[in-house]
């Protein structure tokens, strides 16, 4: 009767740590999409870009979540797209993004702000956090406004 006990309650235990482990996680729904990069180090992109002393459009970020893969766009300064698909792992706090064997990307998920935050530096207390926020920026048209204007015909040329 022992051995039954024991046994019993092994399996019961068993049971109950799988359910534990699928409680924990990263709700994928809210984390699939489209996300664009909103602040770097608390500034907003504007702030940021001219500390940087380049243009605002050359800081937007693009990410695109999946069930399998994040995929990244940003723009280049001569217009075109810098892109980059890394494979997708889930953390109990976010996602991952892997080149191969290699980390590349590290995405936390805060569900209360709905905002993935990366940080990038040598130690925590220096790294830099890169906020992200729902939705995406038409990054063609941004560059187009930031270099050659709105292409409105509400312009005035003298002859």
């Amino acid at each position: 009767m022992k051995k039954v006990s024991k046994r019993f309650l092994a399996v019961l235990l068993v049971g109950v740590m799988m359910l534990c482990l699928t409680a924990c996680g990263v709700d994928m729904d809210k984390v699939k999409g489209n996300w664009t990069l909103s602040t770097v180090g608390g500034k907003d992109l504007a702030s940021f870009a001219e500390a940087s002393g380049v243009a605002e459009v050359l800081v937007y970020t693009n990410y695109t979540i999946t069930d399998s893969e994040i995929k990244k766009d940003s723009i280049n300064a001569d217009g075109s797209h810098a892109t980059s698909t890394f494979t997708l792992k889930k953390r109990s706090n976010g996602v991952e993004g892997y080149q191969g064997d290699t980390l590349a990307v590290s995405l936390i998920f805060d569900e209360n702000a709905n905002t993935l935050t990366m940080k990038i530096g040598e130690s925590e207390s220096t790294a830099v956090a890169y906020v992200f926020v729902k939705g995406t920026k038409n990054l063609d048209e941004e560059y187009q406004n930031a270099f050659y204007g709105s292409g409105s015909d509400d312009e005035y040329y003298e002859e």
